[in-house]
């Protein structure tokens, strides 16, 4: 005999579940930065028919309402989670969006493409830096500095991709991604191509003999 404990969803199933997979969500959502009851959460919201209350998860998962509260607003807050009202009633009932794109281009937008950026600003102050442009090994430095520029500029190729292919939501989005990965990618090493040479150029203007020093590696 099955015991309904919400909607959609019985005691007996969420313990099935939770021993072979709900684990997963916890740590998969640890091992990226947030707590593992924000992926207990969220993987058992996937796993329920329908929409569940926080009193529901409360009752399931066997942790405080404040928890399961802040629990919900992290995963409101990356877009993984939607919450409607009750009619007539304030009670709200979350469920996981259905579109994953969407949520893996919020937690992108709000997470690493900014960080990944920042970072590339600041490799950029530094090779601008005068200091940097002295000393024996100047050169293999600015090419290192250059070299993680170039990483990051793929990182966030690749983020800009699945941002713009979550915005156009075509049905072709594969193909669309197939036809447009090598051109953005192209643009994207080509602008890299643009700034190395004129930035290694005028360093070996200013320090001829430099040009067959051996690399710093």
């Amino acid at each position: 005999m099955h015991t309904n404990t919400t909607q959609g969803l019985t005691l007996e199933d969420f313990l099935l579940f939770k021993r072979q997979d709900l684990h997963h969500f916890e740590q998969f959502f640890e091992t990226v930065g947030f707590k593992r009851i924000d992926g207990s959460v969220f993987g058992l919201l996937t796993f329920s028919e329908k929409g569940l209350t926080s009193e529901e998860l409360q009752t399931i998962l066997g942790i405080s309402q404040g928890a399961i509260s802040l629990a919900l607003k992290n995963l409101t807050a990356i877009g993984a989670i939607t919450s409607q009202e009750y009619i007539n009633n304030k009670t709200k009932i979350h469920c996981v969006k259905s579109n994953a794109l969407s949520i893996v281009a919020s937690v992108l937008k709000k997470r690493e493409y900014e960080m990944i950026k920042d970072f590339q600003m600041a490799l950029e102050r530094a090779l601008k830096n005068p200091k940097a442009q002295t000393g024996l090994h100047h050169k293999a430095r600015s090419e290192r500095i250059l070299s993680m520029s170039k990483a990051c500029d793929l990182g966030l190729a690749m983020m800009e991709l699945v941002f713009e292919s979550e915005e156009l939501r075509k049905q072709n989005f594969y193909k669309h991604v197939v036809d447009e990965l090598p051109k953005i990618l192209e643009n994207r090493a080509m602008d890299f191509l643009k700034v190395k040479e004129l930035v290694l150029g005028k360093i070996s203007e200013k320090f001829p003999s430099t040009a067959q020093r051996p690399k710093d590696n």
